[in-house]
């Protein structure tokens, strides 16, 4: 206990400075969701039926996000601005957990820190999961949860306190309850640390199996916990479980050719050097891993197995979906990655040449990264806008058409709209005026719940009822023209494209 409060001064008394750098550079990255009001896609269906949202999230298996949410900590209710400073806080703190679990002893310099810290929070990754306000805190503090689970499964290895592992379990678990892909970032961290420990105490393959084996088991342990909660939650609350992201995959939906080609033109989308999110950024990164790892003549087993890992864990969608994405589901396991690999390299960097370039490298990365974010925040504000004043447009064009008592009509929106944008992700830059287009009601839902939460409190329509308002829909001309707004019965359609 004194030698682990010991580490814990020496730690903060070192890198005390380069916290206080990365709380700034965190600030400086989200400052355009800080500063500003808007909500991505999915937020406006929570604010107007919340408890469908709750209800979707328990048939994911987030039933620990669904307690949380109830907590006003969180932000009970949609209060952005608030929500926003908390995650980008949390989002801070969890770096504070992250780099003291992976290097207590404070091998690293303060330049190596803080660039590696700096990796992990500027990637726009993260604000493709903490976009959705309404779980961005909650799964950020549960990221933070998750590191000290691990920290403490990692003490009990030195000092063998039972406590301290059934606490790591019990810590772990938790996490996965409100987000499953902390899984795989609990695997991406094993595989990164048990990397920097080996080189660090120049362990054998024995030992090195040995605590693979450890966190493997802990991982089992603590992911069979979470699946028996969700059995007890879906069967009190009488839900059926959904298999969301399964449903989103092309094996067995199209033929396995138009799989590879769509698995090619993914990689190569997200991996070309324009792209927004800079994943070229990590193949560097693994390059100089194995360069440095060779020139440094680390164990070559051990480098191989850290090295397919990151590989796999790193583009796990492709084989389970036959596409690279969804973005958002790699928080926290590309941050995780980036703040490993940067440790690794700066860990095997000796000569001072190779030492210099690396700092160089990552310290663009992470410029690129950072400027990436911010933009993508002033891309949601700029779209966001652009969304009320369609709302606001449209608001207008119903007077000019003595359509007041709007409580009476069902909502049927006909095609759908996109706006002027500076860049786009994944999730980011889409707008609720051009999501679900496919589905059987169109953009109706999630353009209707957004319309209806900012004063027009439309019905919600029926796809029976949507059907009808397309075949009526059909000598409609495109809003704002007169001929563009048409009440049929109760319906109330209106025709964006």
């Amino acid at each position: 206990m004194r030698e682990r409060r010991k580490n814990k001064e020496t730690f903060f008394r070192k890198y005390w400075v380069v916290f206080i750098c990365t709380f700034l550079v965190t600030a400086a990255s989200y400052y355009p969701k800080i500063r500003y009001f808007n909500y991505s896609i999915d937020t406006e269906r929570m604010i107007r039926l919340p408890d469908y949202t709750l209800d979707w999230w328990l048939k994911l298996g987030r039933y620990g996000l669904v307690a949380l949410s109830k907590i006003p900590f969180f932000g009970e209710g949609v209060h952005v601005r608030y929500i926003n400073i908390l995650t980008y806080l949390l989002l801070f703190v969890s770096v504070l957990f992250l780099s003291y679990v992976f290097d207590k002893e404070t091998k690293r310099s303060r330049i190596e820190l803080f660039l590696a810290i700096s990796l992990y929070v500027t990637t726009p990754v993260v604000l493709e999961q903490t976009n959705f306000v309404l779980q961005s805190a909650p799964v950020v503090f549960s990221t933070v949860i998750m590191f000290i689970g691990y920290g403490l499964l990692k003490i009990y290895i030195e000092n063998k306190n039972y406590w301290l592992l059934l606490s790591g379990l019990i810590f772990v678990m938790l996490s996965f309850t409100v987000y499953v892909s902390l899984v795989l970032g609990f695997v991406a961290l094993t595989i990164v640390d048990i990397c920097y420990q080996s080189r660090k105490e120049v362990w054998g393959i024995k030992k090195y199996f040995s605590r693979v084996m450890y966190f493997a088991g802990a991982s089992i342990i603590s992911y069979g916990g979470y699946l028996i909660g969700n059995i007890v939650c879906l069967k009190v609350f009488n839900l059926k479980s959904s298999e969301y992201l399964l449903e989103s995959k092309l094996w067995g939906t199209v033929p396995n050719a138009q799989v590879y080609d769509t698995i090619k033109s993914s990689l190569i989308n997200n991996f070309e050097f324009d792209s927004p999110f800079a994943f070229w950024g990590v193949m560097v990164l693994l390059t100089l891993f194995i360069v440095l790892s060779i020139l440094n003549k680390e164990n070559i087993v051990i480098t191989l197995i850290t090295l397919v890992g990151i590989v796999v864990i790193g583009t796990y969608t492709v084989p389970l979906l036959g596409y690279f994405g969804t973005l958002r589901s790699y928080f926290p396991v590309y941050p995780i990655l980036l703040y490993g690999l940067a440790m690794l390299i700066f860990q095997s960097a000796r000569i001072n040449l190779m030492k210099v370039s690396s700092y160089l490298f990552i310290f663009v990365l992470v410029a690129v990264q950072g400027f990436n974010t911010f933009r993508f925040g002033v891309n949601e504000e700029k779209i966001y806008q652009q969304e009320v004043a369609l709302v606001k447009e449209i608001e207008i064009k119903l007077k000019e058409n003595s359509i007041e008592d709007i409580s009476e009509y069902k909502l049927a929106i006909i095609g759908g709209k996109t706006f002027e944008e500076i860049t786009h992700g994944d999730m980011l830059g889409n707008t609720v005026f051009a999501w679900d287009l496919t589905s059987n009601v169109g953009t109706s839902y999630r353009a209707g719940d957004f319309i209806y939460n900012h004063g027009l409190h439309f019905k919600r329509i029926t796809p029976k009822e949507y059907a009808k308002a397309i075949e009526r829909s059909n000598d409609m001309t495109i809003f704002p023209d007169n001929q563009s707004i048409k009440i049929v019965e109760e319906i109330l359609i209106i025709k964006l494209s």
